[in-house]
């Protein structure tokens, strides 16, 4: 499986939503559980209604089942209004409820009741809320001292012996801790969480580096591996001016960043760089039996507008005919390389070469498709080779629209004297 098939690595709940998720998780227990109270409530009731058939009783229904729909409401809707509501209700709800039932004296002589204690159960677990775990605790708080007076004021109001049942703050107990340990966990898991982003941060600037050496290290490659086998393929004695610049330029580019704008000039993988007629010359070279490695940004070549890209093709297909028909070897190079107004491609093999001063046998195909159609579109051609080393054939292509008017208004410039001798 290649790099780019890896399916990404999940990092878990992102860290601004890990608080107010877990908060939601807890509210919906905490609300179930509330209402498991107040269906116990409801059933306590009944049951004593039952039991001992007394009026009084009923009006409890009444209280318990709008502290229901308050709490089903708050379920679906975790607002503040609706928390502040519930509390309000349920409050009042509770002291009709303790009121209704403490009447009944001889049955229930004080206020530590399991029976009494279920609403205020009800109203702690009003805590998951929260829009975090110690908001949410603060409410849970409010919803004990709420339930724990309105029983108090029930006791006074009937007369009863107030006592602290152990069921409400055993509840609120258990809330408490788990609210707190949900803020713990929840800090843990922010800070492992940075941890990873962390060490995922390092790796995707690792994996850049050692991608833009890569990129460096192969571009350095193309461009030296041209200039070191026309340098070598040339004639002895001073480097060709033409050669020179090229050299100049392509150090240029290297030693600016424009290079590293473009990931597609080491994949080479581009639609556009497929759809070129240049892709479609190498292909049929390749058919041919003719091995060849193109290097450099291919994706440059879909800039040329379709006379200039058609022309490189048949040109670049004729290098590779000849690379084929006269060098002796059936490996080549081809190096693709531009700046903001001209492309070059540079056509490398380490035949036989030749003395192109020496050469007495017209070469119609260099001359005829290659160096007049590359500069009837405004390009020119330049040819290195040495008996025994290989030839270079270099074509550089201007990219801008106003080259190609000039060379349509004006004579074709004179080509070099390497280019000259070469298809002489």
């Amino acid at each position: 499986m290649n790099p780019e098939e890896v399916p990404p690595v999940t990092l878990g709940l992102p860290t601004h939503l890990i608080a107010p998720t877990m908060s939601r998780v807890i509210a919906r227990a905490a609300h179930w559980f509330g209402l498991v109270c107040l269906a116990g409530a409801l059933t306590a009731i009944v049951a004593l209604s039952l039991a001992h058939p007394h009026d009084g009783l009923w009006p409890t229904i009444l209280a318990i089942v709008p502290m229901a729909i308050l709490l089903v409401t708050l379920t679906r809707h975790h607002t503040v209004l609706a928390t502040v509501g519930y509390l309000v209700v349920g409050s009042a709800s509770t002291y009709i409820y303790a009121v209704t039932i403490l009447s009944d004296q001889p049955l229930f002589p004080t206020t530590d009741l399991f029976v009494i204690a279920l609403p205020v159960m009800a109203l702690v677990m009003v805590g998951g809320a929260g829009a975090s775990a110690m908001i949410g605790l603060a409410w849970s708080t409010l919803g004990l001292v709420l339930g724990e007076t309105a029983v108090l004021l029930a006791a006074i109001t009937t007369g009863v012996e107030y006592r602290i049942d152990p069921f409400a703050p055993a509840t609120y107990l258990l809330i408490a801790i788990v609210l707190i340990a949900t803020t713990i966990d929840n800090g843990r898991a922010k800070t492992a969480q940075q941890f990873i982003h962390q060490a995922s941060r390092r790796d995707g600037i690792i994996a850049a580096r050692r991608e833009l050496g890569s990129r460096a290290t192969a571009l350095l490659h193309d461009t030296a591996l041209s200039h070191l086998v026309a340098v070598a393929s040339a004639e002895p004695g001073p480097i060709d001016p033409g050669l020179r610049s090229m050299i100049a330029r392509d150090l240029e580019r290297i030693i600016g960043q424009d290079w590293l704008l473009s990931r597609d000039a080491v994949t080479g993988t581009s639609a556009d760089w497929l759809a070129t007629p240049l892709a479609a010359s190498i292909s049929a070279a390749r058919a041919s039996g003719l091995t060849i490695d193109v290097s450099g940004d291919r994706t440059v070549v879909s800039r040329l507008d379709s006379e200039r890209s058609e022309a490189l093709a048949l040109a670049v297909s004729q290098c590779l005919i000849n690379v084929l028909r006269h060098s002796g070897v059936t490996d080549a190079d081809l190096t693709i390389s531009a700046d903001d107004d001209e492309l070059v491609v540079a056509v490398t093999d380490a035949g036989v070469g030749f003395v192109p001063a020496e050469t007495e046998t017209p070469r119609l195909g260099l001359r005829h498709s290659v160096l007049a159609r590359v500069e009837g579109v405004g390009g020119s051609v330049r040819v290195w080779s040495t008996p025994g080393t290989g030839t270079s054939v270099v074509i550089a292509m201007p990219t801008s629209a106003a080259a190609h008017d000039d060379v349509h208004g004006s004579p074709a410039s004179a080509s070099s004297p390497a280019t000259d001798a070469a298809t002489s």
